[in-house]
């Protein structure tokens, strides 16, 4: 349970509420010597009030299609030369008022989710091997409204309904300690569904774009099921007495299927269809990683690894202006080179862990603009082309004394498009520079044998653009410190923890995310303020 921290100023509606149910029982039985199962359900439900994104008075208010200077500089202004596609202007910079709360649908901002699902492993001793079955199954239920307009009218409100389920099956052989060198090899399935409706409510803008009469509605309805089989092989070798050699290969086969499209829902002219596919779409791959490490001493390793993944294809999933938008688009791959050591020093009190990475992401999927049947270019999820990344991370642990744990990460990555319409721009939410850290001070209470604690833990980020292809500086997050701090005790027998928390402790102002759909608008989303609770455990 938690407590709203906003509020739409036009409706008094309180939003940001947290009502949250999850349960789990899992059960692990040794049947015999050579056989042991591990069962698993679980399941939760989400009730509460989705936070909503702040609206920024980006449009000129002489020509409301064209965005004002002050939006394009990523400056704020509420004297009414800035508005939104209506004329709407956001009066404030307060992120704990909003001016709109998915009106569109009697709903509001409400989020009715729930899910659950379980899983069987089975382990197997085997000769000289262990043999593993491991099954799961996942289902998952969403009804959820979204204000993507940030205003009381309906520019675009948008409401979720989902359902999906997953199944998986894997089997694995694993070596024991009498082989020379370490192995595991295995079969994996999957088989997922999904069924989407997004509804957008836009009584206030598809006129506008369209000249048909309101009430009208975009729907866009799909189901996609989604196959995936796979073999893998993995093995580690000593070459020499510090010397070893790890290398691995996955043979993938997935094959997605899609169906439906777009309509436009209307009071005058019935439902009109945009745009419809009936496709699917095949992915093969080998991946794999090869490696070589180095252990120059007990308390020092050294290491360096290739390897390669993928992405696969799919198709593009947002509403459709035309049947060419909902092209599929193929798979992405990315090479990685690492190169790094982890250190354990002072018998083991601190360690020291850094590395170098390089990634060569071929064909990444990204929404770039296409020419449709008719020669217009519409904003759509394909491959956007090529990009590098090259970064620095180092990781530094130290327990000072039985009672103070201190750590502090951080890592430097510089990534950028090299080809394709995006070439020269920097990946999003690719922050350049970041760091985190943690001190935590344990205690004994006395003679009561219970015991206290306190941690203070913060982070940083740089600056960071949320979007690639971004036309105003809206879509940049600025550089910005977080700090929580907690604090509590245990009881002697460690079966009750109880602790107060406040997190954002300085009570930062700073974006998690920002929208341009412009001409309409441009959205922020906000970090929460300030904010404290309590937490109860109770372990039996």
């Amino acid at each position: 349970q938690g407590g709203s921290w906003q509020q739409d100023r036009f409706t008094g509606i309180e939003m940001g509420d947290a009502d949250r149910i999850a349960a789990r029982f899992m059960l692990d039985w040794q049947i015999s010597d050579a056989l042991d199962v591990l069962f698993e359900v679980h399941g939760g439900r989400d009730d509460g009030t989705n936070m909503q994104p702040k609206l920024v008075n980006s449009q000129d208010a002489a020509n409301t299609f064209s965005v004002c200077p002050a939006a394009v500089a990523g400056r704020y202004v509420f004297d009414g030369s800035c508005t939104d596609l209506i004329g709407f202007v956001e009066p404030d910079k307060d992120r704990r008022t909003v001016g709109g709360s998915n009106g569109a649908f009697p709903e509001g901002p409400d989020n009715e989710s729930w899910g659950w699902g379980g899983g069987i492993t089975l382990n197997w001793n085997l000769d000289r091997m262990t043999l593993t079955s491991a099954t799961g199954y996942d289902r998952y239920e969403r009804s959820e409204g979204i204000d993507a307009d940030g205003q009381p009218g309906a520019l675009a409100d948008g409401r979720y309904d989902d359902s999906m389920y997953a199944f998986s099956q894997e089997l694995r052989l694993t070596s024991d300690a009498s082989w020379a060198f370490d192995w595991i090899a295995g079969l994996y399935y999957s088989y997922d569904n999904i069924d989407l409706l997004q509804r957008l409510g836009s009584d206030d803008f598809l006129p506008i774009l369209t000249g048909i009469p309101a009430p009208i509605q975009a729907w866009q309805d799909f189901e996609q099921d989604t196959r995936s089989a796979a073999a893998f092989l993995h093995v580690e070798v000593p070459l020499a007495e510090r010397w070893s050699l790890t290398g691995g290969l996955r043979a993938t086969h997935e094959k997605r299927e899609f169906v439906g499209g777009t309509t436009l829902v209307t009071g005058v002219l019935g439902d009109l269809p945009l745009g419809f596919t009936d496709d699917d779409i095949s992915t093969n791959d080998l991946s794999g990683k090869i490696g070589l490490n180095f252990e120059p001493s007990g308390d020092l390793l050294l290491y360096t690894h290739l390897s390669k993944g993928f992405k696969s294809g799919g198709f593009n999933a947002s509403f459709a202006g035309s049947s060419d938008d909902l092209q599929p688009f193929g798979k992405e791959e990315l090479w990685a080179l690492e190169a790094g050591w982890k250190a354990s020093l002072l018998d083991g009190a601190m360690t020291i862990n850094g590395a170098a990475y390089y990634y060569d992401w071929r064909d990444f999927q990204a929404q770039i603009f296409v020419l449709n049947a008719i020669g217009t270019p519409n904003q759509v999820l394909s491959n956007a082309g090529d990009a590098r990344v090259f970064g620095l991370e180092a990781d530094w642990t130290w327990r000072v004394s039985t009672n103070l744990d201190v750590n502090l990460s951080a890592n430097w990555i510089d990534a950028e498009v090299e080809s394709g319409q995006l070439k020269g721009q920097k990946l999003a939410n690719t922050p350049e520079r970041s760091l985190s850290g943690y001190a935590r001070y344990t205690t004994g209470l006395g003679d009561s044998g219970m015991g206290g604690f306190a941690q203070l833990d913060f982070s940083y980020r740089s600056e960071v653009n949320f979007r690639l292809n971004q036309a105003t500086a809206h879509s940049t997050g600025d550089a910005y410190w977080l700090a929580n701090v907690r604090a509590g005790v245990t009881t002697a027998d460690e079966k009750i923890n109880v602790a107060l928390w406040l997190r954002n402790l300085t009570d930062e102002k700073y974006l998690v995310d920002a929208f341009e759909q412009l001409p309409i608008n441009i959205l922020n989303v906000w970090g929460a303020p300030r904010t404290y609770g309590v937490s109860v455990n109770y372990n039996w």
